[in-house]
């Protein structure tokens, strides 16, 4: 479980604590890496669950950048990305775990994309979709390492979803899929990098991270799922 920790540390707090209670009998590793400013001299938030690390990025390092420092330090067989806003209901995992044990499958996770056109996206909360969201995203661990981790072009997350959904569905011949699956156990808060951001400066980032996705995957129309 890979949390990239920018701030709000009562949101880290709430997702771990509802880790902790529907994580089930399987063992879980979380895995932090920690943005904050104070972040090296700051208490590790608390994860009494299974093995952690605390893994300092920095203020200086980008979205992608602390996404694979922490993938870096990973050791299991999958792997799942999660944003702080996501509280967890119940076996969320179980379900990723499911879904991935399908060969077919990519990438999964509860909040997906579809698109005719790999421009604009419509959210989808079960079947097959053509992305998945950054709330949560699962993956098998040498997948995303294959994929090269995510693209240190993000420094901020918006669309960087869409990009590693993407990527990681391409790897190999034929296209495999991403699924939407699990919404049923988890919820999700304010998304406090989104409301941090004046309204401007999300469109004009999200533009540019978008430009990104589309310089490897425009008109690639065999990827979108309706």
């Amino acid at each position: 479980m890979l949390l990239n920790v920018e701030g709000w540390p009562d949101d880290v707090a709430r997702f771990l604590a509802s880790l902790a209670r529907h994580g089930g009998s399987r063992e879980v590793e979380v895995i932090l890496a920690d943005r904050r400013p104070e972040a090296a001299r700051a208490e590790p938030p608390a994860w009494a669950g299974g093995p952690g690390r605390h893994l300092v990025a920095g203020p200086g390092a980008g979205f992608g950048a602390a996404c694979n420092l922490a993938l870096g330090a990973a050791s299991g067989t999958v792997v799942v990305l999660v944003d702080t806003s996501l509280e967890l209901t119940g076996d969320l995992l179980g379900s990723l775990l499911t879904a991935l044990a399908d060969t077919t499958v990519a990438v999964a996770g509860p909040f997906g994309l579809a698109t005719a056109d790999l421009c604009d996206y419509d959210e989808r909360t079960a079947g097959d979709v053509a992305a998945v969201q950054g709330y949560c995203l699962a993956t098998r661990r040498a997948d995303l390492l294959s994929a090269g981790g995510v693209q240190e072009a993000f420094t901020w997350y918006r669309n960087a979803d869409i990009d590693l959904s993407l990527r990681l569905r391409t790897l190999d011949e034929p296209t495999r899929r991403a699924v939407a699956v699990g919404a049923e156990h988890c919820v999700r808060h304010t998304h406090r990098a989104w409301e941090a951001t004046p309204e401007a400066e999300r469109a004009k980032r999200s533009r540019r991270n978008m430009g990104v996705v589309h310089e490897v995957f425009f008109g690639r129309k065999d990827l979108t799922v309706t």
